[in-house]
């Protein structure tokens, strides 16, 4: 059977060139259980372009608990965050530069560790001094053996060239 293959050239839409961000630990993880609900780590910062796109976010689990999170980004630095294992609470001024909040909650197990990867988020941010800033909120209990044990890396994409 002879089939007719043509090629067709379709011009597609170019809006951003991706950009890799290298994994970003997340510091202050301190050893022992962590409550759902409580905050897990200090404040951290991203380095990225002013303007981009959030297009996927990989969350390295290297303590091997499998348990959901969110991650919550900012326009600028936290006023008063909480300490790592206090209770997750924003204030009103905090809640003002949300540029959003990731839920993880699928992992992929390597016996020694998990990945949670998020993907084609599409979610616009504006970082006025180049960094999205950062907090992770624990969703359920997790006991951390050996801190820092959890890196995570966003892929901005910028049309800045």
């Amino acid at each position: 059977m002879q089939r007719d293959v043509r090629v067709i050239d379709l011009p597609l839409p170019v809006r951003y060139n991706l950009i890799s961000v290298d994994a970003v630990a997340i510091p202050g993880i301190g050893t022992g259980l962590h409550a759902a609900n409580d905050q897990l780590g200090v404040q951290f910062a991203i380095p990225v372009p002013v303007y981009g796109q959030i297009r996927d976010l990989i969350y390295y689990d290297r303590d091997d608990e499998g348990t959901g999170v969110e991650i919550w980004l900012f326009r600028s630095s936290v006023v008063s965050p909480a300490g790592d294992d206090a209770a997750f609470a924003l204030g009103d001024t905090d809640l003002l530069n949300v540029e959003a909040v990731i839920p993880v909650g699928s992992f992929f197990d390597a016996v020694n560790g998990q990945v949670g990867r998020e993907d084609a988020l599409g979610i616009d941010y504006y970082a006025p001094d180049g960094f999205l800033y950062g907090l992770v909120k624990n969703l359920a209990a997790q006991t951390i053996v050996a801190a820092p044990q959890i890196a995570l890396r966003i892929e901005p994409a910028s049309d800045l060239k």
